[in-house]
């Protein structure tokens, strides 16, 4: 079996999707002006109470609670595929380097979720119908654990590059030159 093919399609799945998440988090905050700027007739009038502040407020709420879904269960997947890759890197007999950067990015993972996360969530939840101007600690605090968690991930996302690159330098396993030297050598007596 080609196990270091299916495990550069993980790794390589997992940062693939983490790029997909941070991607979808970043369209839902741009979504709030795009949706606020040309809002349909019907729209209008079911929301026409609001002030713009509050409209702004309550799409920012409804963003913040998809991504704190997508978020969640990301990492809940992510933390699934960490297990099967450190897994199959023991049942493989990979080389202890690839075990170790597996279980470092789940190590990564498993501090975001259990964490940080749930620190995000609490804080973001209490200021997101405040004004700017009120709960600035609670803001700063926010901000710089959402810094962290991006740190983290960013850590993350390079030792699963840094996986792959050493995965696709290797080139074709030891077992497989040895067989092919050996084909090699078989004399064949009607070829000079």
């Amino acid at each position: 079996m080609h196990h270091r093919r299916l495990f550069t399609f993980l790794v390589g799945l997992w940062l693939g999707g983490t790029l997909l998440i941070r991607w979808v988090e970043d369209q839902n905050f741009a979504m709030i002006g795009r949706v606020l700027t040309a809002q349909p007739q019907q729209m209008q009038q079911i929301i026409f109470t609001l002030t713009d502040i509050e409209k702004k407020n309550l799409f920012r709420y409804v963003a913040s609670e998809m991504n704190r879904f997508y978020s969640g269960n990301w990492e809940w997947i992510q933390l699934g595929l960490g297990v099967i890759l450190m897994v199959g890197i023991v049942l493989a007999k990979e080389p202890r380097q690839y075990l170790i950067m597996a279980a470092c990015m789940t190590l990564a993972v498993m501090a975001c979720h259990f964490l940080l996360t749930p620190q995000l969530i609490g804080i973001g939840r209490m200021i997101d119908f405040l004004p700017l101007d009120q709960s600035l600690d609670e803001r700063k605090r926010f901000a710089s654990l959402g810094i962290f968690y991006l740190i983290v991930d960013i850590l993350k996302f390079g030792a699963g590059v840094a996986m792959l690159v050493q995965w696709l330098r290797r080139g074709p396993s030891e077992k497989r030159k040895r067989r092919s030297v050996k084909l090699d050598e078989i004399p064949y007596p009607n070829y000079n």
